[in-house]
Order: C-alpha cells, then structure tokens, then sequence
C-alpha cells in the first residue's frame, strides 16, 4: 500500500498548449520590471537573486495552467515551463539592451552608508518591438556592450570575457530554476476517480498529544506514515502544555482517497513550541479523513 500520494502522470492534452503558452507569456510580460531591477540594482551581487524571483514569479503566474490541464507529471511540468521561458529570456535582452542604448546620465542610489552610481535610461515601447523583430542587431549590441563594459564592481571595469562569463552564469541560474519550478504545482493531490484536483481544507483545531508518550517517538512515526499517533491524540484548541499536531486536509466526497499534510509542534522547556513537518500528501483512510474533518473544523 502507497502511503503517501503519488502523481499519475497523466495530463490533458490542451493543458501541454496553455502551460507553453502561459509561460511565454507571464515570462515575457515579467521581463520588462526584471531587466529594470538588473539595471537599476544598487548591490551587484544582488543580481543573482533576481533570475530566481523572475522564474519562480512566472510559475506562480503559470500555476493556473498545469491546474486548468491536468497536468500530474512533474517531469512533464518542468518540461514544458522551460521551453516555454525562453522568450522570456530574450525580450529580457531585449529590454536591457533598449535601455542601454538610451542612456542619457548617471544619477545615484542612496543606500544609506554610500551612493551607489547608477545610469539613468528611459524605455520605448517601439524600441522594444523593434529590438525584438531584430535579432542580429541584438548580437550586434551585446558585442559591443562587452567590448567595453557597462559597470563597475569593486573598481574593476567588467567587460570582456569576464563579463561574458556572468553572463553565462545568469543564463545558467535562470534555465536550472526554469527547469524545477513549475513540477511542484503538479504534485498537488488529484482525484483520478473524479478526474479533478482534490480542495485543500486547513483544520484550525490541533490534536494535542499525551504528555507519557515521548514526542520523538510520536513525530518519527508520523514520519514514517504511521497514523496511530493521530488516532490517539486529543482535539484541543489552545494546546499550550502539550506537543501537537495540526493537519491539512485534501478531501472530496466520493473521491475514494484522502491526504493529509502534518506538521508537529514539539514542546521546549522554554515554554515555547518548534515547528517540524512531518508529512506531505500522507494517505489515510476515507473515514478517518470525514472523522478529522468532523472534530478538527
């Protein structure tokens, strides 16, 4: 027997199209207020965080897509969200390099301790089609752009190969996250019985646990997919004194199956609980999951 829930791999034939498309689109859109933070970044380094908020705010977007198509494959999810990130990427380019080409000063970013030297550029919409319909003008630009460099870091112009080089590494921090992190909101529980996604129902009750029984034991079991510690303990609604349990429940009638996410809060001496999850998509059974929903809601 499962205990925890796994992904059919199985998939809506319409869904393929919209998560490409969706993905094109929300990447691109997203391109224009990504180059701007790359350009107006204050803290160099900074800019390696920002390809990783850029992609895993496209698949935020993207999420109704892989929901409206059914899509219950992760290696199918993130498939099809990469090949769909790369017009993103290059109306990023495309972006960038209009904003190169319209710079007209240099201002500064105060951040407190020091002035951050910054350029000052302006964007056009035609320019931007225009860039885009133009590709090897693109090449052309970036060519020159690294011939001479555009920044500074530590004093030192970055220009050349060196600038070629973390170039390289954005591409390659923007195509790795765009390659996992669409397959997550695949994993989500799925009747294939009602063939729909299974509603998400957070119990605000917790389930208090014995002081006799040590909570290690109890948060262990739970890991390993025991539900005894569940069926022992106590719905209590202000479990100060005690370790608990709270859960998540993904339950519809006549779906034949119910998951469970379970995170355990453990006492400390302090008084005060730390937080452990211990489980996602957890299989229990039907009655057991009308039961918790009946005692916890």
């Amino acid at each position: 027997m499962k205990n925890h829930y796994q992904a059919s791999g199985r998939f809506e034939t319409g869904g393929l199209f919209w998560l490409v498309i969706s993905s094109a689109v929300f990447s691109s859109l997203l391109a224009v207020p990504y180059a701007l933070c790359l350009w107006y970044c204050p803290i160099v380094y900074l800019g390696a965080l920002l390809p990783i908020i850029y992609v895993k705010l496209t698949a935020l977007f993207c999420s109704w897509a892989v929901r409206k198509g059914k899509i219950r494959s992760t290696q199918l999810a993130n498939a099809l969200g990469f090949f769909g990130s790369i017009p993103g990427f290059y109306f990023s380019w495309v972006v960038w390099a209009v904003l190169v080409d319209n710079v007209s000063g240099q201002g500064s970013f105060n951040l407190g301790w020091r002035a951050v030297p910054v350029l000052e550029s302006s964007l056009s919409l035609g320019q931007v089609i225009s860039q885009a319909l133009d590709p090897g003008s693109l090449i052309k630009a970036v060519t020159h752009i690294a011939s001479g460099g555009l920044w500074t870091v530590e004093g030192t112009t970055v220009s050349g190969g060196l600038l070629y080089v973390v170039w390289l590494l954005e591409a390659l921090i923007y195509f790795f996250f765009s390659a996992r992190s669409y397959g997550k909101y695949a994993l989500k529980p799925f009747s294939e019985q009602l063939n729909r996604w299974l509603p998400k129902i957070s119990l605000p009750t917790p389930l208090a646990l014995s002081a006799k029984t040590p909570t290690e034991e109890v948060f262990n079991g739970l890991r390993a997919g025991q539900l005894g510690p569940i069926l022992e303990a106590k719905p209590e609604k202000n479990p100060l004194d005690n370790s608990y349990i709270k859960l998540v429940i993904y339950y519809e009638q006549g779906a034949g199956e119910v998951y469970a996410d379970v995170t355990g809060y453990a006492l400390k001496d302090s008084g005060s609980h730390s937080r452990y999850f211990l489980g996602r998509y957890v299989k229990i059974p039907e009655i057991l999951g009308k039961t918790l929903i009946d005692k916890l809601s």
